[in-house]
């Protein structure tokens, strides 16, 4: 493994923030947060109001923002950083675009609160509708590659830098 694939590895382990941020910003809501009601762009909305037919009120929205343009960024990054694991394949390439695209998007919706900006749902899409099917085809692209069997059912794990190894 080369040294930019280490820390693509370690730009794609850093996206576990995502998730205890946003655990966080949910906890410092001011009205009770429930998943099935609210979307997830609630958490970054910049103005506490009516939006969509929901009353949402984020006090730490900018806390959900930065974690979106953090997660942005290190997908990109290690999408970049990772190519050459992948194989010099199509579904390899079309992959690592579609990821870096997904995280292009995933900046944008942390620049661009729901409440304040046209821009966010469409970045939403992006985020979402690149960032799925290039996860897949990255999955994809390992199955022929030698040393790969054993993470490459579900996709690659970036614990194979040997960082949390019990991972895969």
């Amino acid at each position: 493994m080369t040294t930019a694939q280490r820390i693509g590895a370690w730009a794609w382990t850093s996206i576990a923030q995502y998730f205890v941020l946003l655990l966080v910003v949910r906890a410092a809501w001011t009205l009770p947060y429930d998943p099935l009601t609210y979307a997830i762009s609630d958490l970054g909305a910049a103005q506490c109001g009516q939006f969509s037919g929901r009353a949402v009120c984020s006090p730490w929205h900018g806390l959900a923002a930065a974690s979106w343009v953090l997660t942005g960024l290190t997908l990109a990054l290690g999408a970049v950083l990772n190519r050459g694991r992948f194989g010099p394949t199509g579904p390899a390439r079309i992959g690592v675009v579609l990821l870096v695209l997904s995280g292009l998007g995933e900046i944008s919706v942390g620049l661009h609160p729901e409440d304040v900006s046209a821009w966010h749902t469409p970045s939403a899409v992006v985020a979402i509708g690149c960032g799925l099917p290039g996860i897949l085809l990255l999955g994809w692209s390992l199955r022929h590659l030698p040393g790969s069997a054993r993470s490459a059912g579900p996709g690659w794990c970036p614990a194979d830098s040997g960082w949390w190894p019990w991972w895969c």
